[in-house]
């Protein structure tokens, strides 16, 4: 047996009054360090509730006799405590219900935006620098330009295509284009919608596990005390 005590049931009302606080500070660096906390909680609710919910769904499953079974079931058990990032569980999801993650029906939209997420998370977590490189046209008569680099470039093209941003952020505005307001509350709530409609996408002993997952604290207990059907 083994005791759980979820840390990310703490993420929701946190990020509320995170985003209550941030009113009152201008576009200076408090308020973009806040947005980048937002960043990080998001892709940290995200992976929390997969893990979860995926240890949820391998639980529902019934009992096997067979060794190989069961050393299956170990090995897919400790594969989800390890994975990070979007990637790993996609392959998890599909491994533990046969469904590929991605072609979920109310999740297919809203992929690019989860990979555009964890792209940014992974350059935040490390504290990596926004950078750019000079651009120059073959036509000599078109000044040259500098264009953003790496994940920082894919994070710009999404939520140029998404109009989170309106235009192109120019590279040497030297501005944080990924930690205004409206781009930190894009991500929670594109994250927050996602685990919901992973649950409504399932069918059956699945979905009932997985949504296990999406509770708060309060609903979770809750659960526990209502009568099985």
């Amino acid at each position: 047996m083994q005791s759980i005590n979820p840390i990310y049931y703490c993420l929701p009302r946190a990020v509320e009054v995170l985003k209550q606080t941030r009113e009152q500070f201008g576009n200076n660096d408090t308020r973009a360090g806040i947005n980048y906390m937002l960043v990080m909680a998001s892709a940290c609710y995200l992976e929390a509730v997969m893990e979860r919910g995926l240890t949820e769904i391998i639980q529902t499953l019934p009992p096997s006799a067979h060794p190989t079974d069961a050393c299956l079931r170990r090995d897919l058990l400790s594969r989800i405590r390890q994975a990070q990032g979007i990637n790993d569980y996609k392959e998890l999801f599909l491994l533990a219900t046969g469904v590929p993650l991605h072609e979920l029906e109310h999740v297919k939209t809203h992929w690019e935006g989860l990979q555009a997420l964890f792209a940014l998370r992974n350059v935040l977590a490390h504290g990596r620098a926004i950078t750019a490189r000079i651009v120059f046209p073959p036509d000599e008569a078109v000044p040259w330009s500098e264009e953003y680099e790496g994940n920082y470039r894919k994070v710009h093209e999404y939520l140029l295509k998404c109009r989170v941003l309106t235009a192109p952020v120019d590279p040497t505005s030297l501005e944080w284009f990924c930690l205004e307001s409206e781009v930190a509350d894009h991500f929670w709530t594109l994250t927050y919608n996602a685990v919901v409609y992973i649950g409504e996408s399932l069918d059956g002993k699945a979905a009932e596990a997985f949504k296990m997952a999406v509770y708060s604290r309060e609903q979770a207990a809750l659960a526990k005390t209502l009568p099985q059907s």
